[in-house]
């Protein structure tokens, strides 16, 4: 019943989802997206038997504006009747053909965990070296680390690429 965690601006938005106490018969699934600023984006879903479905054609997306996003999904039907069911983000992220020639579409976390093991293995760029990071509250340059918070801060944005990529459904607010 829930959105990806990540959407390419440009790719179709397509996917059925059950609500077995809301059936697409009598209600209706809505999803708003919403940024931090701006026009929220509305999605309603049409019936698939007793699923639903929501969709989003290419053309749609690819004007969404990259970002984060948070989204709440609710049912309602005719009656007036109306009932949340879940709430979270979205990350739009630019599409990789519509990046120009040379730009790094890694995120935040890939770039850091990309850093760290290059650190950890000693073949850092210097980029990678001065690359700094909040650790306790204070910016850091990954040379100055110690090799205890190198492996911490390692876990914690491994734990961020995995949750991007969704081998991991949930965001990892903190890290030990």
């Amino acid at each position: 019943m829930q959105l990806r965690d990540i959407l390419y601006a440009g790719d179709t938005l397509d996917f059925t989802t059950s609500v077995t106490d809301y059936p697409a018969q009598f209600w209706t699934l809505r999803y708003r997206i919403a940024p931090a600023s701006g026009a929220a984006i509305d999605l309603t879903s049409v019936a698939a038997g007793s699923d639903h479905r929501i969709t989003a054609n290419a053309s749609a997306t690819g004007s969404w504006v990259v970002g984060t996003y948070s989204w709440t999904a609710w049912v309602e039907n005719a009656g007036g009747e109306r009932y949340t069911l879940a709430r979270g983000r979205l990350d739009i992220r630019p599409a990789s053909a519509s990046l120009p020639a040379g730009a790094d579409a890694r995120t935040q976390a890939e770039i850091a965990l990309e850093a760290i093991d290059a650190v950890l293995a000693g073949r850092a760029t210097h980029d990678q070296a001065e690359l700094r990071l909040a650790v306790n509250g204070d910016w850091r340059n990954l040379r100055r680390m110690t090799h205890e918070e190198l492996m911490r801060l390692r876990r914690f944005w491994q734990r961020q690429v995995d949750a991007e990529r969704g081998t991991v459904r949930r965001y990892v607010v903190g890290y030990r």
